[in-house]
């Protein structure tokens, strides 16, 4: 039976020489720095950029500008970090360092839990295959994307512990709690840690069903697991988050339902999971895309042919799939979200499948002995940890490996320089707004701002960039994108307040009209360059232009 093979740890080697041992710790240390390295040259470009659109919301909270978060939801990511991070000021380069190097540790944890299962090889390459993927760009770019990060942190953290001897591997519980109050996004991995041979099941066990293995991944700890991921499923509908338990217009961003977005949602993901190589990467858009179907497709039916081979059910195919499932699951209702950062934690169960096809490639077959002839079916051997390797999977991985953190270097590269139409402009949405706000706290550092000053933002130049676009339309009495997409990137003027306290109030007009003395007007370009003036010489300005003394 199909699920009788997939229920098969393997066993633990035999004891290899101590020189060996030394040698094999010293490349599993050397794998495990190469694998956060390499997350690190991938994303480091994020250290550049200044804050985006919702990054002000939490610096806003942290100031006071804003009401806190109420209750558990999302705790550590939206409060209580900004809160630690306050005494940076608006340096965000630290915020962005934090992300990127806390990228690094996700995939350093990853690795350790790929490595009790697979060959280093085979281990080193799907953790690569998981620090290197283009589509985490959001959720490592955008200070904002943190939750997603802390999140997956603080789970692979609770595996972690979960496989430690004793009472140690209770630590699981609070780290698992930190996750869930980082975001929601790993609500279901206890789950997946049912699913036998999987992430937290003691290597070399026989075979029995997931809820009689001992600690460490015991039936006590894994019930404990799924009772605090229940808690939080009950806080986040309790507390009506984003209204979704009240109902939703289908139109709210965050309204959930059933229907054909649920299955353009899950190709959309698949697509992107599949789909990330420099040249048949066309957009880098945060929408359901039914074009690339071809790709989820073939993602799905590659995974379903791999359980033809036993090799790999042996291998926790079926753990790797599911987890994949599991935790894009909850994401999948949203009607119109479709964020590649949703990613960020389901690409661990990609992972898995990626370090099980390399084990299942890389290793040399086993020799049969009499103790395997005389083992039932159902507890067959199946690959140690330390098992001897194929010649090639040293070499091999190392130039996949290359390959994939080129890949991902490159493609990141692309995404975060592709213009807009506005050549000054960015067609990413999370480095277009970063550019914008920090060009418009350059200019309004230069500026003599008054105390409690009034600032009204206008832009004539962004009208007349409209005329220039499109001759046809007339502008004059509608927001046109340019200043809507600069009105987006300083959070309705909030962004302005805090990076300058002492701004009394900021307001966005589209039409000139006279102000109080303690007004400046902002006159803005699309991009976010700024000039500073008082209503009085403004007023001035527009006489002259308009032919009046």
């Amino acid at each position: 039976m199909l699920g009788c093979e997939m229920a098969s740890p393997p066993p633990i080697a035999r004891p290899a020489p101590r020189g060996a041992n030394v040698a094999g710790i010293a490349r599993d240390r050397a794998a495990l720095l190469a694998v956060m390295f390499a997350a690190v040259v991938v994303f480091i470009g994020a250290l550049s950029y200044f804050f985006g659109q919702d990054d002000f919301a939490g610096l806003a909270r942290a100031r006071g500008l804003l009401a806190p978060l109420h209750g558990p939801w999302r705790f550590v990511s939206g409060q209580l970090y900004f809160w630690l991070m306050r005494p940076l000021g608006l340096a965000a380069a630290g915020y962005h360092a934090v992300n990127v190097f806390a990228h690094a540790a996700c995939a350093g944890l990853l690795f350790a839990m790929l490595r009790r299962r697979f060959a280093a090889p085979a281990a080193l390459l799907g953790a690569l295959c998981f620090a290197a993927h283009p589509a985490l760009y959001m959720a490592v770019y955008s200070v904002s994307g943190v939750g997603e990060i802390l999140a997956l942190l603080f789970a692979l953290a609770a595996m972690w512990a979960a496989t430690r001897p004793g009472r140690a591997a209770w630590i699981a519980l609070p780290l698992f709690a930190l996750s869930l109050l980082s975001k929601e996004s790993t609500v279901l991995l206890p789950i997946a840690l049912w699913i036998v041979p999987g992430w937290i099941d003691p290597v070399g066990a026989p075979a029995s069903p997931p809820g009689a293995a001992r600690s460490p991944g015991g039936r006590a700890l894994r019930v404990a697991l799924l009772v605090l991921a229940l808690a939080d499923l009950a806080s986040w509908f309790g507390g009506d988050a984003f209204g979704t338990r009240a109902g939703l217009d289908p139109s709210a961003p965050y309204a959930v339902s059933l229907g054909p977005h649920v299955a353009i949602n899950a190709a959309t993901y698949l697509g992107w999971t599949a789909n990330m190589l420099l040249p048949t990467t066309r957009t880098f858009e945060d929408l359901a895309d039914p074009a690339l179907a071809p790709w989820a497709v073939a993602l799905a039916a590659a995974w379903l042919a791999g359980f033809a081979l036993r090799p790999l059910r042996r291998r926790g195919w079926f753990s790797g799939g599911a987890t994949f499932a599991l935790l894009i699951a909850p994401v999948l209702g949203l009607r119109n979200h479709t964020y590649h950062y949703y990613l960020y934690a389901p690409l661990i169960g990609a992972a898995w499948c990626v370090a099980a096809l390399g084990d299942a490639a890389f290793r040399r077959p086993a020799a049969p002995s009499a103790r395997a002839s005389r083992t039932p079916a159902r507890e067959a051997p199946g690959p140690g940890p330390d098992s001897s390797e194929r010649a090639i999977a040293w070499p091999a991985t190392l130039a996949l490996g290359a390959l994939l953190v080129l890949n991902g270097a490159l493609l990141v590269r692309k995404i975060e320089t592709m213009p807009f139409v506005d050549p000054r402009l960015r067609a990413d949405p999370i480095v277009d707004r970063a550019r914008i706000a920090r060009r418009v706290y350059e200019g309004l550092r230069r500026a003599e701002l008054p105390p409690r000053a009034e600032l009204v933002f206008w832009s004539p130049a962004s009208m007349r960039y409209e005329r220039l676009n499109h001759p046809d339309s007339d502008p004059i009495h509608v927001e046109t994108y340019w200043e809507r997409n600069v009105r987006s990137a300083l959070l309705d003027g909030l962004a302005v307040r805090v990076m300058f306290p002492a701004v009394d109030s900021v307001v966005f007009i589209h039409a000139y009209r006279p102000a109080g003395d303690r007004a400046r007007f902002v006159l803005y370009d699309p991009d976010g360059t700024v000039t500073v003036e008082s209503p009085a010489h403004l007023d001035s300005v527009m006489r002259a232009a308009a032919g009046h003394p």
